[in-house]
């Protein structure tokens, strides 16, 4: 099957299922019965996490790829040589997903095994809180492995974190109108959409999230420093070049309409790499899941246009009067 019958595939049965392609969630590749929408979203991404998926569905899975090896990212390859982004499955140049799921989750639900750190530590700004609620439903602290393993049985649990009882405060006295379970659940399905999706050096892919790097697998950062590496070369032609960089990768959302590079939280430049407060965590789920829908759309508008697939109905309900992709000073008001 070729490319532009693989996309092809994939929106007859996104129309036919109605579900919008830039919902899809590609870990449906590992997945041989159709996703029930009526379930939470949690669990499938930590089976998905925990390499518990093995099924090879025929219908999607392109790498023959399953388990420990499953890579959602690649699964999209057809959808990359159709935009122009990438030739071959074994370019260099391959699929990554811009925000990682693992990066932010983990520091929500996480406890720090260690004496003598502070309370607020960056890595699990939670902790005292997470413990005294793992050992009132456990009796014990699990590790993160074991307590995925327990989420995924009851995704329910998390609704009695500290952080989830924190945000309905919030919301009840008027501070934020975001609801944090809610945008986790929605950021579970879309971590791994199209609009999430780019095409990166591997070394570049395999960087960005090891222990050293700077960016822990934050697109606003990933982003920030590129910008600064096209402004080393030479301002005038460097900047051009990114806003070409940005324009061929439709990542608009990302930047104000100055080609600005915007943060994903408040202080999130200035101040840290992972969130802290509990208002950091509702910025960047409800800012990463705008952000990624509008991509999302946009991509797929572009792939109906080139392959003249303008009458699926998500097409013609969503599509047809987008004129242009949004900038993030269109998107996060």
């Amino acid at each position: 099957m070729n490319s532009e019958e693989w996309v092809k595939q994939l929106f007859k049965y996104c129309d036919e299922n109605n579900i919008n392609p830039w919902d899809f969630d590609f870990k449906q590749c590992y997945v041989n019965e159709k996703l029930d929408e009526s379930k939470p979203k949690l669990p499938l991404i930590l089976q998905y996490k925990s390499y518990l998926l093995k099924d090879k569905n025929e219908k999607f899975n392109i790498t023959g790829k399953t388990g420990k090896e499953a890579d959602c990212d690649k699964e999209s390859f057809h959808i990359y040589k159709i935009l122009n982004w990438q030739k071959d499955p074994n370019d260099q140049i391959r699929g990554d997903s811009m925000n990682s799921f693992v990066s932010t989750f983990n520091r929500l639900i996480s406890v720090n095994l260690y004496k003598d750190v502070p309370k607020k530590n960056v890595l699990a700004p939670f902790s005292v809180e997470n413990a005294e609620t793992l050992k009132s439903e456990y009796g014990e602290i699990p590790k993160i492995a074991d307590l995925n393993s327990r989420l995924i049985q009851n995704p329910g649990l998390l609704k009695k974190f500290h952080f989830s009882e924190g945000n309905k405060s919030r919301i009840q006295s008027g501070e934020t109108k975001v609801d944090l379970i809610e945008e986790i659940e929605k950021f579970s399905r879309l971590t791994h959409s199209f609009g999430n999706y780019i095409v990166m050096l591997s070394w570049m892919n395999t960087g960005r999230g090891n222990a050293l790097s700077s960016t822990k697998d934050y697109w606003d950062l990933t982003l920030k420093d590129l910008h600064h590496y096209f402004l080393s070369i030479d301002d005038k032609i460097g900047e051009l070049n990114w806003q070409k960089f940005i324009k061929k990768y439709y990542l608009q959302p990302f930047v104000n309409k100055n080609f600005i590079v915007q943060e994903l939280w408040n202080e999130h430049f200035n101040v840290r790499t992972y969130p802290k407060e509990i208002s950091d965590f509702e910025q960047f789920y409800h800012n990463i899941n705008l952000l990624i829908e509008e991509r999302g759309k946009w991509m797929t508008k572009k792939l109906c246009d080139k392959l003249q697939l303008q009458n699926f109905n998500f097409y013609k309900k969503h599509l047809a009067n987008m004129e242009e992709i949004k900038f993030f000073d269109e998107i996060i008001k």
